[in-house]
């Protein structure tokens, strides 16, 4: 299943793009698994699973928006480092 959304490129899963929207929206600011975790419709339930869970979805967008555009901290989070990108709500 793929989400079509203004600003969201396509064959991005409904997960990815919420993910996708939140790095977007946030302007840069890192973000945490536990930060990303609260912007899903579902949450998991488990602190490990929420890392996996983030994690895999990271790598999935990485692929489909370019490894450049995503960025980490580590130990802390995940940034969207290309800010001329918005999301419309």
């Amino acid at each position: 299943m793929s989400i079509r959304f203004p600003n969201i490129p396509y064959g991005m899963t409904p997960t990815e793009a919420q993910i996708y929207a939140a790095l977007v929206n946030a302007d840069g600011q890192v973000l945490s698994y536990a930060d990303l975790v609260r912007e899903l419709e579902y949450c998991p339930v488990g602190k490990a699973a929420d890392s996996l869970l983030i994690r895999t979805h990271i790598h999935n967008l990485r692929r489909k928006v370019g490894h450049r555009e995503i960025g980490s901290r580590r130990g802390q989070g995940y940034y969207w480092a290309n800010r001329a990108t918005e999301v419309a709500s």
